[in-house]
């Protein structure tokens, strides 16, 4: 429509509103009354969202990027207090515009520091789908963790650096993806036990507890070249067959592959690996031992209750600290010879500690 060189243009709850008279640009007016939805607290320049009162009426939650709790008035910014939503067990599907502001508090509403998704849908266990999520927030600690029937993992933009247990439990999560740039992955999808594929993006850095006790997992794409910390990345992933090479950057692997009853070749360790406790534990499956080098000092516990483990075990590190239980509740009928470095530390350790009638102690 227009009338003597004004412009109207206007779309249904809230979307979108505007005016422009003789170039002028106006502001986007509200044509909805959001605070039939939700309980908004307004400023000058924000509407705050703290509360969610068509919780027991619909199950789809809607944020748009502005809003206002009275109509015909110029929209604010959205802000969501990161609590709105944790443990509600209504919601079925949501759809996040991506400049929506999430925050832990309303403290300092131009504070940076507050802005966080952490725990925002945590226990929610019917959510099955997310649309869209904000494509700038940094924090999403255990955002999704408890969502049950959550089977699609959302779309992750660049930017979230921290996603510390974000989809923990989630069990009927089925395809997912491990975006690069987080700095904290750490257990991001532990107990997710209908995950089967690994993707990981290239240049991740850190894998600590990402997928332990996904039972069903089978196949991991790669192991970036990056990766530092391993540690108990694939416990209990029970379904795990085989793994890709490990990247020269790997430091730790402790526990890594602890309970993986089912991986048959272990990989080679890298170099700069300095701790192996546990790392092959109940690996019932496993034959052979990878050669264990230099840097490694800590064996405690590393082929524990490996039942099918034969032939030698080889350590070129000559000052091992550590061999408790290297080879506890391993097969006696099943031969195995240690070797260490002559006249090292190694060997000298072996022969005071390794006290198990079927394995033989040497020195190369």
């Amino acid at each position: 429509m227009k009338i003597i060189g004004v412009t109207t243009y206007s779309k249904v709850m809230g979307i979108t509103t505007w005016s422009k008279i003789n170039g002028i640009q106006w502001v986007e007016l509200e044509t909805f009354n959001w605070s039939t939805i939700y309980t908004v607290s307004t400023n000058t320049t924000h509407s705050v969202i703290n509360d969610w009162i068509w919780a027991n009426i619909s199950t789809s939650v809607n944020i748009p990027n502005k809003m206002w709790n009275i109509v015909w008035v110029p929209k604010r910014q959205t802000i969501v207090i990161s609590s709105t939503f944790t443990n509600d067990t209504n919601i079925t599907n949501v759809s996040i515009w991506n400049s929506v502001l999430w925050m832990s508090n309303t403290s300092n509403l131009y504070n940076t520091s507050n802005y966080s998704m952490a725990n925002s849908f945590t226990w929610c266990s019917k959510l099955t789908s997310v649309t869209w999520l904000p494509d700038w927030l940094y924090t999403m600690n255990a955002i999704f963790q408890g969502c049950t029937n959550l089977v699609e993992q959302p779309t992750l933009w660049p930017n979230p650096w921290h996603l510390f247990v974000a989809f923990r439990n989630c069990t009927n999560l089925i395809n997912w993806f491990v975006p690069a740039w987080i700095w904290t992955r750490t257990g991001m999808f532990e107990w997710c036990t209908s995950l089967i594929n690994a993707n990981i993006a290239n240049w991740v850095t850190e894998l600590q507890s990402t997928f332990k006790n996904c039972t069903s997992l089978s196949y991991v794409n790669q192991i970036p070249e990056w990766v530092r910390s391993m540690a108990s990345c694939f416990q209990w992933c029970s379904s795990l067959t085989s793994i890709p090479t490990l990247p020269t950057t790997t430091t730790s692997l402790v526990s890594t592959f602890q309970n993986c009853f089912n991986l048959i070749n272990a990989p080679e360790i890298p170099n700069k690996v300095s701790s192996m406790s546990g790392t092959f534990r109940y690996c019932n499956k496993m034959t052979t031992a990878p050669v264990i080098w230099q840097n490694v000092t800590n064996l405690s516990w590393t082929f524990a209750f490996c039942q099918n483990l034969i032939w030698n075990i080889t350590v070129t590190n000559a000052n091992v600290t550590n061999f408790a239980n290297i080879f506890f509740l391993t097969n006696t009928s099943k031969a195995k010879i240690l070797r260490c470095p002559a006249g090292s530390n190694s060997y000298n350790l072996a022969v005071n500690k390794v006290d198990c009638g079927w394995v033989t102690i040497v020195w190369y």
